[in-house]
């Protein structure tokens, strides 16, 4: 977890080129994109909502952040079930 956070932290407040060109959106238009290993969504309120998600082997995980609103979760489970409803209660607070 405290790899992640430091990887959540580089990326919601990027210093360095290569991580603001993983943040550039390369496709995609209207609520949904893409970034180099992100994806990007239009939330309702017009914040933009950073994301990546994943499962693999009974294990499931999400990392998302607003960059406006200085604020991010990285969630991690031992369960093969989805985490992204439980991020996205977090996110929304």
């Amino acid at each position: 977890m405290k790899d992640m956070l430091v990887y959540l932290e580089a990326h919601l407040h990027p210093r360095d080129e290569a991580v603001r060109l993983a943040l550039t959106k390369t496709t995609g238009q209207g609520r949904e994109a893409a970034a180099l290993g992100w994806q990007l969504t239009r939330l309702k309120n017009g914040d933009e909502l950073t994301w990546h998600n994943g499962g693999t082997f009974g294990f499931s995980s999400f990392c998302g952040f607003v960059r406006n609103r200085d604020f991010g979760v990285v969630v991690l489970s031992n369960s093969g079930e989805s985490v992204d409803g439980l991020a996205a209660k977090v996110l929304r607070k």
